[in-house]
């Protein structure tokens, strides 16, 4: 019997490796029924198990494989992933300190456990992990590429781009080391929109289009009427920006006409993801399968025009995309830049975000919608409360944006508004230790300005943080990657927000939520208008008063909330890209 456990142990291995997980499954569960105490199958079946998102046995399959190995420290980091996967973080840390307790020289466990403490905004913490990784493989490019997006949640820009780089010098079809580093320009002042550009085609040119060269034709029926099956591919479908903005456009379709499909790369759905499920036709769950294998479902859904919400995020599905799994396909939501490649025909954008003559900085066409998206406040939204200013006897001024867009220059000009105004407050979203908060400690410094006028939040829940516009008068946009729901989030909450107009959709949110609300006077088009706004607010505290007392009613009333309006534009857009495909094809 131990012969025959090896056997289907190591066919087991060699299904894998052909792509046949179902049958590798059951050959490594065969060798454990052949004998009971056989560890190996154990660690290929958890991860396999993994792999097709059934996280509660792959679990399972870990933890007997560290009874039966107790000292494996390769089996506990395999165990602190899967419990990282489900959210189970504090299970997941004892998991990772006991491999490191076997062996302490184990890279992988020093750099995934770099995630969990991202994940737990340890910065200090998990940029530590991530260099004892590296110290220990200096050719290991994930953990570079973990260094890297710990550093640019800490707003180390530079320093991120570095680790993105030597990521895919290390590994060069490591895809994530490149979307993570061209997700990562946008954040830097120095890189020009063209610059932009011209790093998405060179990555296209080496990743993407030789794919998209090989994708075979589609024979859908091009009658330009008929009714449509669209997708949706994202991997953020939860309690995420994009997972809350995008529950107004599937709850608002005209079924009629469109037939909805997600393709959803979650481990462990959320409540957003559940009331986004309730709004679909079909939801096809993906976060196990290839980019070739996402490509063929997509393409065996039969979808007409699809529509992707990742771009270069975080666990975004490009190279399925590069596939041209659906005869039209669109970028739109998670960020408005490009994605550099042949296969995406679309970006859909607004006239204020993209003014005329901006068409050149993106590979595909503009879309122009009539507004970018639909703002959906959530329910239990605290009130709007009093002036903050009346109360406390100081104005304070606020940016509760991710750290990562705290860029030098942005920080810079909050520091000068706070010279300009001696009794004025700043309170910003950041971590003990992070870049934005040693740089505004130093300009502080040379400014004389007290660093008790500076007060840093930490990580919130999304009430609480919604709570701390309630001691917010101004809100002040970071450049030259602007706020988007944040922006939003403010507003409602009755806090004014001063923007500085970008060249590109990225730095120029804040342009088309005001101008939606007629508040163009706070748009600012230089630095140093941008400072004479803020300060003419901070003077000013009854037309304060007046905006906050209004804001959140203006906004409710206007075309920003108004979801059953924006998706029928968002479906004559979808309709007319659609015609213009048929035409094309006949």
């Amino acid at each position: 019997a131990p012969a025959v456990a090896e056997f289907h142990k190591d066919l087991g291995v060699a299904l894998r490796a052909v792509g046949r997980i179902d049958d590798a499954i059951r050959a490594h569960r065969r060798a454990i029924e052949l004998r009971a105490d056989f560890a190996e199958p154990y660690f290929h079946l958890g991860n396999l198990l993994q792999s097709q998102g059934k996280l509660d046995e792959a679990i399972s399959a870990f933890r007997r494989l560290i009874e039966l190995e107790p000292e494996l420290a390769e089996g506990y980091v395999n165990l602190g992933n899967a419990l990282l996967l489900k959210n189970e973080l504090f299970e997941a840390d004892l998991a990772y300190q006991r491999a490191l307790d076997f062996n302490p020289e184990l890279p992988r466990a020093y750099s995934n456990r770099a995630l969990l403490q991202l994940r737990q905004q340890q910065f200090d913490a998990a940029a530590d992990s991530s260099r004892r990784a590296i110290a220990l493989a200096p050719g290991f490019p994930e953990a570079h590429n973990n260094l890297g997006t710990i550093l640019m949640r800490q707003g180390l820009i530079d320093d991120a781009l570095a680790s993105f780089r030597q990521a895919g010098d290390l590994a060069p079809g490591y895809q994530p080391a490149h979307s993570n580093r061209l997700f990562a320009l946008h954040y830097h002042p120095r890189f020009s929109p063209l610059q932009i550009l011209q790093e998405h085609r060179e990555w296209a040119q080496s990743f993407a289009d030789p794919l998209t060269a090989q994708a075979s034709p589609h024979d859908h029926d091009r009658d330009p009427q008929r009714p449509l099956r669209i997708g949706y591919i994202s991997p953020d479908l939860r309690d995420h920006p994009v997972g809350r903005l995008s529950g107004p456009l599937l709850a608002n379709h005209d079924r009629t006409q469109f037939e909805v499909h997600v393709f959803s790369d979650i481990h462990e759905p959320d409540e957003i993801t559940r009331q986004l499920m309730a709004h679909t036709d079909h939801w096809h769950q993906t976060p196990s399968l290839s980019n070739p294998a996402v490509a063929e479902l997509i393409r065996a859904c039969g979808i007409d025009i699809l529509i992707d919400l990742g771009l270069h995020s975080a666990d975004n599905r490009l190279l399925a995309l590069a596939l041209k799994p659906a005869p039209v396909q669109l970028t739109y939501l998670a960020y408005p830049g490009t994605s550099g490649m042949a296969a995406m025909d679309y970006r859909l954008t607004d006239a204020r975000l993209d003014p005329p003559g901006n068409e050149s900085f993106y590979s595909e066409k503009s879309v122009r919608l009539d507004h970018y998206w639909c703002y959906n406040p959530p329910d239990d939204a605290p009130d709007v409360g009093a002036l903050p200013a009346v109360t406390a006897g100081h104005v304070t001024f606020g940016c509760l944006n991710s750290p990562s867009k705290l860029s030098e220059p942005a920080l810079l000009l909050f520091s000068e508004l706070l010279d300009a105004l001696p009794g004025s407050r700043l309170l910003l979203h950041a971590h003990p230790g992070t870049h934005p908060q040693r740089i505004l400690r130093t300009l502080a410094s040379s400014n004389n300005i007290h660093s008790d006028r500076i007060e840093f939040v930490p990580n919130q829940s999304h009430r609480e943080y919604l709570n701390t516009y309630n001691r917010i008068d101004i809100a002040l946009d970071p450049f030259p990657f602007a706020g988007g729901a944040t922006t939003c989030d403010a507003l409602y909450m009755g806090a004014p927000v001063v923007t500085l107009a970008g060249q590109i959709a990225t730095g120029r949110f804040g342009v088309t939520f005001l101008s939606a609300l007629g508040e163009e006077k706070l748009i600012a088009q230089s630095h140093a208008q941008y400072l004479q706004i803020a300060a003419g607010l901070a003077s000013d505290l009854p037309r304060l008063a007046g905006l906050r007392a209004s804001l959140r009613q203006r906004m409710t009333a206007s075309a920003l909330l108004d979801c059953p309006a924006f998706t029928r534009d968002f479906e004559r857009a979808l309709r007319e890209i659609w015609r213009t495909h048929c035409q094309i094809r006949a």
